[in-house]
This record gives C-alpha cells, sequence and structure tokens, in this order.
C-alpha cells in the first residue's frame, strides 16, 4: 500500500468510522488512525507472504522504522510541489499550537524535547524534574491545546 493510499483510507476512516477522544488532537487522532492502517497491511503482508501469495515491496514504495519504533510506509514517489503543499499546512498548523505554550518556559523546553523524539527519562532531565512532574507538565500542556482548540486540532 503506497503512501498516498494510507492518508486516504486513514482519512476515511476518521470521516466515517472513528470517533476522536477530547484528550487527543486531530493530529495525534488522524496518525494513530494512519499508523493503524499502516499496521494492518503489514500484517497483511505478513500474511500473505506465509502463505506464499506475497510478493517484494513495490519499488514506490519503502519500510521506515521511526525512532520511536513505529513502522510506517512512506511513499518515496512524492511530487514536489506535493512536498512543499505539505511542509506549508504543516508548518502553519505547528505555529498554531506553539502559541499555546509560548513564554512558558516549561513548556517550550518539554515541546523541544518531544519535537527531537525524547521520551520518558530523557525528558524528565531535559526538563529536570521525575515522572509525576513531568506527567503534571504534559498535562499543562494538553490542557492549553485543548483549551485553545475545543473541537480538535487546528487542521
Amino acid at each position: 500500500m503506497a503512501g498516498d493510499d494510507i492518508v486516504q483510507e486513514a482519512c476515511l476512516r476518521v470521516l466515517t468510522t472513528r470517533r476522536c477522544l477530547k484528550r487527543f488532537t486531530v493530529v495525534e487522532f488522524v496518525l494513530g488512525t494512519m499508523r493503524s492502517v499502516a499496521s494492518e497491511e503489514l500484517r497483511s503482508r505478513a500474511q500473505r507472504r506465509a502463505s506464499g501469495q506475497g510478493g517484494a515491496v513495490p519499488e514506490t514504495e519503502k519500510i521506515v522504522v521511526d525512532p520511536l519504533g513505529d513502522t510506517v510506509f512512506v511513499a518515496t514517489d512524492l511530487s514536489p510541489e506535493d512536498q512543499a503543499l505539505s511542509n506549508v499546512f504543516l508548518s502553519r498548523a505547528l505555529q498554531q499550537v506553539a502559541r499555546c505554550y509560548e513564554g512558558d518556559d516549561q513548556l517550550e523546553l518539554l515541546a523541544e524535547g518531544l519535537f527531537d523524539g525524547l521520551r520518558g527519562k530523557e525528558l524528565e532531565e531535559l526538563l529536570g524534574v521525575d515522572t509525576k512532574g513531568l506527567a503534571a507538565i504534559k498535562r499543562r500542556l494538553a490542557r492549553r491545546i485543548t483549551a485553545k482548540f475545543p473541537d480538535g486540532g487546528p487542521v
């Protein structure tokens, strides 16, 4: 399944059969749905290969494992226009979210750590807090984002 197909399937599910919980931003919800579609595709390919029906991954796709350990399928043949539009759209969405924590040094540091791929103990060390302190800071960030976007994320 190509990257575009995963996006289309995720959008279809988001619009027809899935519900976004208030504790998730729309971006988290859509990305989670995309991850679910990609995981289902991975399982389906594994089952086809096990039964002798599978083939190789098409040249237009590659499998990427991100630093968090999630497997995603990424199309390698995106047009420059699609890449540019995606970058513009995502940067605008991130700017809107960043306004939620402007001026709060702890939340800004948390966001930078998250964008750099830090998790758990690494974030605790970065912020100089324990596990409960990190959870409290994350809740504060989540509350600010939810207050700014009560109906979901900026997408």
